[in-house]
C-alpha cells in the first residue's frame, strides 16, 4: 500500500485545495498579514500623533527587531519540541491581545510613546516565536507530494495580499487610526478561528524528550554547519536579503526619486513586482516543484539581481514594468524552491531550529545593511551604491553555483 505521505498526485492544485487544514490555516494567515499591513500604516500615523519629530517610529521598529531576533532561537526550539499548531494559535491570540490593548489606549486618549515602544517589543517577541513554527507547519499539514504546490499557493497568496494591503491601510487610517488597529486585531481573531475550524493537522509532529534549550539550539546550529548544501543555501538566501531586498527598500526609492515621475514609477514597480510573484506562484501550484532545485534557486536569484540592475539603467515605464515583474517572478520562484528544499530535506525534528538560524541571520543583518546603505548614499550616488550591492549578491550566487553543493541539490518527486 502506498504511503499517503508520499503518494504522487497528477493534479497537484485541485488536490491541494481539498486539504482542509492547510487551506484554512494559510487563508487565515493571509488575512492576518493583510491586517498587519494596515497596522503598519496606522502605526506610522499614530506615532506621529505622539511625537511630531518622527523619531518614535524608527525606535518602535528597532524595539520590534530586537524582540524578533531575541525570540527566534526560542521559537525554533519550541517548534521542534511539539506540533507547530499550538504555537501558531498561541501567537495569534497573544498578538490579538496586544493590539486590542493599544487600541483601547488610543480610543480612550491615554496612549503614550512608551506604549508603542512596548507594543513593538512585544510584537517582535511574539513574531519570533511564530515565524519558525509557521515555517515548520507545512509538513504537518500536507503530504510530501503536495509540499511544493502548497508553498507556491502560500507565495501567490502573500503576493496578492501585498497588492491590496497598502491601499487598505491608507483607507482605514483616513477614517481613523483606531479603525486600522481594530481591523488588525480582528484579522488575528480570524486567523485563530480559521486554524481551529481547519481541525487537527493530519501529520502532527510528535512531542519529543526535552533537553536544555541551549543544547537543542547548539544541535540546530551544528546541523546547519555540518551540511555544506544547507549552510550554502542559507548563506545565499541571507545575501539576497541583505544585498538585494534591503537595498530595494533603502536605496531604490532614492534612485527613482531623481526621476521626474519617480513616485509614480515606484508605485508601479511595487505593483508589477507583486503581480509577477502572484502569477509565478499560481503557475508553480500545478506541480510538486522543480527537481533541479539548486539550479533553479541559483538561476532565479540571478534573475532577480539582473532585473533590479536593469531598473537603474532603464527609465522607460513599460521596461520598468517588465523588469519589476521579472524581479517579482524570480523572487517568488526562489522562495518556493527554498521552502521546498528545507521542508523536504531537513528532518521535521530539526526544521524549526534550521529555519530560526536562517531568520536570525537575515533579520540581524538587515538593520546593519540599512545603516551601511545610509552611510554610503551620503558619500556616493544611490545608483552606484545599489549596483555595487547587487554585484556583491551576484558574486556570492555565482560562487555558490561554482562550489557545487547548492547547485547539485535535487528534490525527487514524491
Amino acid at each position: 500500500m502506498a504511503d499517503p505521505r508520499t503518494a504522487a498526485e497528477p493534479e497537484a492544485a485541485p488536490k491541494l485545495l481539498r486539504q482542509r487544514g492547510f487551506v484554512f490555516v494559510t487563508t487565515g494567515q493571509a488575512v492576518s498579514q493583510l491586517g498587519n499591513t494596515a497596522f503598519k500604516v496606522g502605526l506610522a500615523f499614530s506615532s506621529l500623533a505622539l511625537d511630531r519629530t518622527g523619531s518614535l517610529l524608527p525606535q518602535i521598529f528597532v524595539a520590534q527587531g530586537i524582540g524578533l531576533v531575541a525570540a527566534l532561537a526560542i521559537g525554533g526550539v519550541l517548534s521542534d519540541r511539539r506540533s507547530a499548531r499550538s504555537i501558531v494559535l498561541a501567537s495569534d491570540l497573544v498578538r490579538l491581545a496586544f493590539v486590542t490593548a493599544v487600541t483601547i489606549l488610543f480610543a480612550t486618549d491615554t496612549a503614550q510613546a512608551w506604549h508603542l515602544l512596548a507594543l513593538g517589543l512585544a510584537f517582535g517577541l511574539a513574531e519570533g516565536i511564530f515565524q519558525p513554527a509557521m515555517a515548520a507547519a507545512t509538513p504537518e499539514l500536507l503530504p510530501t507530494a503536495l509540499i511544493g504546490s502548497g508553498n507556491a499557493f502560500r507565495t501567490a497568496l502573500w503576493r496578492g495580499v501585498s497588492l491590496v494591503g497598502g491601499p487598505l491601510g491608507a483607507a482605514l487610517v483616513l477614517a481613523s487610526v483606531e479603525l486600522a488597529f481594530i481591523v488588525n486585531a480582528l484579522t488575528f481573531a480570524v486567523a485563530a478561528v480559521a486554524l481551529v475550524l481547519g481541525g487537527p493537522w493530519p501529520y502532527p509532529h510528535q512531542a519529543r524528550e526535552r533537553r536544555r534549550m541551549l543544547d537543542e539550539l547548539r544541535e540546530g546550529i551544528s546541523f546547519v554547519v555540518s551540511a555544506p548544501w544547507l549552510w550554502g543555501l542559507v548563506g545565499i538566501s541571507c545575501a539576497m536579503v541583505v544585498f538585494v531586498f534591503a537595498g530595494t527598500f533603502s536605496v531604490l526609492p532614492l534612485i527613482l526619486a531623481q526621476r521626474p515621475d519617480g513616485e509614480f514609477q515606484y508605485g508601479v514597480l511595487l505593483t508589477a513586482t507583486a503581480v509577477g510573484g502572484l502569477l509565478v506562484g499560481l503557475f508553480m501550484m500545478k506541480s510538486a516543484g522543480p527537481k533541479a532545485a539548486g539550479r533553479v534557486f541559483l538561476a532565479t536569484s540571478l534573475l532577480v539581481v539582473a532585473a533590479y540592475a536593469g531598473l537603474v539603467w532603464w527609465h522607460n515605464l513599460p521596461v520598468l514594468v517588465v523588469l519589476g515583474a521579472l524581479a517579482g517572478a524570480g523572487s517568488a520562484a526562489a522562495t518556493v524552491v527554498y521552502s521546498n528544499v528545507l521542508q523536504t530535506l531537513v528532518p521535521r525534528n530539526m526544521l524549526g531550529r534550521v529555519s530560526s538560524v536562517d531568520m536570525i541571520g537575515s533579520f540581524s543583518a538587515i538593520p546593519i545593511a540599512q545603516a551601511l546603505f545610509a552611510v554610503c548614499v551620503s558619500n556616493w550616488s544611490p545608483s552606484s551604491v545599489f549596483l555595487v550591492s547587487l554585484a556583491a549578491a551576484a558574486l556570492l550566487v555565482v560562487l555558490g553555483w561554482a562550489a557545487g553543493p547548492v547547485r547539485r541539490l535535487t528534490v525527487e518527486p514524491a
